[in-house]
């Protein structure tokens, strides 16, 4: 199994979604709702910055999750944060600071590990993410949470989680039964997606001009989704009616997973008449983008919870 530690170097061989091939392709990619900003493109650091509670247990005595609470502001809203790492490896450790700046701010932050392929296939890591939600409900007031207030920011495969789980809410046969609390909800308030993937077939290579990367034609189906399975875990197939808002983030020269699938989502979303906004960072890469874009992730959530900008 690959070690989680190793995150970034793989990130950069593998694409978020390395597992999939196959699946039904919608109509061609509209332009962003907004135009595209200029700035660099940035990754993760390291940032280390200690956890108020580490190596919480959410599920089966080995899923755990961290919390990094704030100082005032009880009950807090709560940012649940997923890594990426193409689903095969990653670490709920490091939080980018994008996210944990936000404790300052009065929220509180989950940061969720989840099962990877190398043990588990779809929907396990849906299911997981589901359960950690339902957790943090049934522990609010214990850690001072308000439970109406949820909001998920995944990066590339964390990404495409956050906007799986959003979508699905309301779906029994997606929801799981990781952790139990079947009595709490697994429903957010709001998602930012950086570099998120939206249709696993898209991705694949079905597309007419996408920017697949070598590495991803190359390892096509070898780790999780085919055919059919691609289309029930892509979140394009969910868009509809009654989702909460969203916040896409990508940058134009992101080679493993294309703008395009962001640009997709969005659309799909905007159709339904869902609440979304697509920033496409001029010459970004795949990562956590510039300052401007994470600037408009913190306003987009601080809005979201009513805490100003």
């Amino acid at each position: 199994m690959t070690p989680r530690h190793l995150i970034w170097p793989i990130a950069l061989v593998l694409t978020v979604l390395a597992s999939a091939c196959g699946g039904s392709s919608p109509p061609g990619s509209p332009e962003p709702a907004s135009g595209p900003a200029t700035a660099k493109a940035t990754v993760i650091p390291r940032v280390a910055l200690n956890a108020s509670h580490r190596d919480l247990v959410y599920a089966d005595g080995v899923r755990t999750l961290d919390l990094y609470l704030p100082s005032r502001g009880a009950p807090a809203p709560v940012v649940v944060w997923l890594h990426g790492g193409s689903w095969v490896a990653g670490d709920k450790v490091p939080v980018p600071p994008v996210v944990l700046d936000l404790r300052d701010r009065g929220f509180a932050i989950a940061s969720v590990n989840y099962r990877l392929t190398g043990l588990s296939t779809h929907p396990a890591q849906l299911h997981d993410v589901k359960g950690s939600i339902r957790w943090l409900r049934a522990h609010a007031s214990e850690y001072g949470f308000d439970p109406a207030r949820v909001y998920l920011v995944g990066f590339s495969a964390g990404g495409h989680l956050a906007s799986l789980v959003a979508l699905t809410s309301d779906d029994a046969t997606l929801e799981g039964d990781v952790g139990g609390n079947r009595e709490q909800s697994s429903v957010v308030a709001g998602v930012v997606a950086y570099a998120g993937p939206s249709d696993i077939g898209r991705l694949a290579g079905e597309c007419t001009g996408c920017e697949v990367s070598e590495q991803f034609q190359a390892l096509g189906c070898s780790f999780l989704l085919c055919g059919d399975r691609a289309w029930g875990a892509s979140p394009l197939t969910y868009a509809k009616a009654g989702a909460p808002p969203f916040l896409l983030l990508h940058g134009s020269a992101d080679r493993v997973i294309p703008p395009e699938q962001s640009r997709l989502l969005d659309a799909a979303l905007r159709g339904v008449g869902v609440s979304s906004r697509l920033i496409v960072v001029a010459g970004g890469e795949h990562g956590l983008l510039d300052d401007n874009a994470n600037e408009a992730a913190r306003g987009f959530l601080l809005g979201l919870a009513g805490l100003g900008r």
